[in-house]
This record gives structure tokens, C-alpha cells and sequence, in this order.
């Protein structure tokens, strides 16, 4: 069970699966609100999840290797960089949606570049070749 508990900022979600409100914030660390022993009280959580409301930066990093994944996920199928879910999605914290954006984009952006790797394009040599080719004079056009 866990100790005595000090702060709860009032936040209750959906974070372990359940339609129903399922965690509860203490010292800004969420709470399994089904994990409590015959009294209603909680258990110490195995995993450490940061409170979105009063431990909002923190969460937003928890978050940020499963975010990633998506976008490497979604690349590796060859979705469209457009297929990222924050575009359009109801947040409940709208102000993240540039932060998770760009989350999922770095995943996808790794995840392009590796794919092009693997077929032995390189934008460096890319940039090389056409270094190479011959120019009309006075211009900056490749012939």
C-alpha cells in the first residue's frame, strides 16, 4: 500500500484503459483507481505516470518515445506525413498539438530517412552528383 499521500490536484482520467475515469493524481504522479486494497486505499502504482494537469511537462516526455513510435510506425507502412493523429484530433490539451506534432514527425522524419538509406539514397550524395553536372554559364540552373 502506499504511504500517506499530501497533494492531489484534482485530475482524474482515462490513462489505464477503462471508459470510466480510471486514475487519480497524488503528488503528481497518477494512480490506478481500480488498485486499492477492501478500504479504498490506493496501492503505490507500479508505473510512474506524471499527472497531465499539475505535472504537465513531464507527462508531455513520458510521452514521448510511444509518440515517436507512431510516427516511425506510420512511415514504415508509408502512410502520409498528414496521417499524423494530432492534425485533426480533439485534445484535451490543445496547446500540445505543435509540441506532439513534432513528436510524431521526428519519428516518421528518422524513420523515412532510414528507408531511403536502406535503398542506398543519401542526400549528401544526392548533393555530390549534382555538384557534377554541368551548368549554363551566368546561371545558377543545372542543364
Amino acid at each position: 500500500m502506499s504511504e500517506k499521500l499530501n497533494r492531489n490536484c484534482g485530475y482524474q482520467g482515462h490513462e489505464f484503459g477503462a471508459t470510466y475515469p480510471d486514475s487519480v493524481c497524488f503528488n503528481g504522479q497518477l494512480f490506478h483507481a481500480d488498485d486499492c486494497d477492501d478500504r479504498g486505499n490506493l496501492f503505490e502504482p507500479l508505473e510512474h505516470i506524471p499527472c497531465p494537469e499539475c505535472n504537465h511537462a513531464a507527462w508531455l516526455e513520458y510521452w514521448r518515445e510511444s509518440i515517436e513510435n507512431e510516427g516511425t510506425v506510420a512511415a514504415n507502412k508509408g502512410l502520409p506525413k498528414y496521417s499524423c493523429r494530432f492534425i485533426e484530433a480533439k485534445l484535451k490539451y490543445p496547446q500540445d498539438r505543435d509540441c506532439l506534432i513534432a513528436m510524431w514527425q521526428k519519428g516518421y522524419d528518422e524513420m523515412k530517412s532510414e528507408l531511403l538509406a536502406r535503398k542506398g539514397y543519401s542526400p549528401l550524395a544526392e548533393h555530390v552528383e549534382k555538384s557534377r553536372l554541368p551548368r549554363r554559364a551566368g546561371s545558377g540552373c543545372i542543364d
